[in-house]
């Protein structure tokens, strides 16, 4: 099940990293989508730490649960509202 889940993960960074740096998303945004790229992967790895490490199975718990996290997802807001 990790495996999925790594290959999915993995694979929905590099489809949000081509569209984050997609000449319409550039023109229309300019690069503060291109540079949420690195927040949108620390994010995937601290889900990832945390889901191996953590007892809690539940998504929600873990997400809701870990400061960095939601701090890092406020900083993704903001980077869409800009």
């Amino acid at each position: 099940m990790e495996s999925c889940l790594d290959v999915f993960g993995t694979t929905a960074l590099v489809f949000y990293s081509l569209w984050a740096s997609s000449g319409e998303i550039l023109a229309t945004s300019g690069s503060y989508m291109l540079c949420s790229v690195p927040l949108v992967i620390l994010l995937y790895l601290r889900y990832r730490y945390l889901l191996e490490h953590d007892s809690c199975d539940d998504p929600v718990e873990i997400i809701f649960g870990d400061k960095p996290i939601l701090f890092m997802a406020v900083l993704y807001i903001v980077f869409i509202v800009l």
